[in-house]
């Protein structure tokens, strides 16, 4: 994991000249302007409150390997932003798109050098920007609540 942290801190380096903030348990251990909180789990309110004020996330998805990306799973985070009505900015996941659409609902990259581009074209077009997190809001609301989950489950028991 150590590496992993490393190659974030590189990459998070090169966004310093924007407003970027860290929040999240252990990034304490990584010395880092950028951490605003770093000792300790972010209860969900709060971290509803820091989603929706902020104007662009970045939702990395954890994993052991070091390279970028690697795995195939969608975090519970990418549901929990778009239905928020939160913007994000994610990996390419293999299974990202039996989710979301990632050409207008949540934007996934390939790469830190697209994501950094990214970036800098979603602060300057805020209309697309908020137009891309209502259209996965209405996707999660109207797809991915826990009511669609359970019943998906019963209907795989009956």
């Amino acid at each position: 994991m150590e590496l992993r942290i490393q190659i974030e801190f590189i990459f998070f380096g090169k966004l310093r000249s924007r407003d970027f903030q860290i929040f999240g348990e252990e990034w304490y251990k990584y010395p880092n302007p950028a951490v605003t909180i770093g000792d300790r789990r972010i209860p969900e309110k709060e971290a509803r409150e820091i989603y929706q004020r902020t104007l662009i996330n970045l939702n990395l998805h954890s994993h052991s390997e070091p390279c970028w990306p690697s795995g195939d799973f969608v975090n519970p985070r990418t549901f929990e932003l778009a239905g928020l009505g939160a913007f994000q900015l994610t990996e390419m996941r293999k299974l990202l798109t039996q989710h979301f659409d990632p050409a207008n609902e949540v934007v996934a990259l390939s790469n830190r050098e697209d994501m950094e581009r990214a970036i800098d074209y979603f602060l300057e077009h805020e209309a697309e920007r908020e137009a891309f997190a209502r259209r996965a809001q209405r996707r999660v609301l109207k797809e991915h609540t826990y009511k669609h989950r359970t019943e998906e489950i019963l209907s795989l028991l009956s």
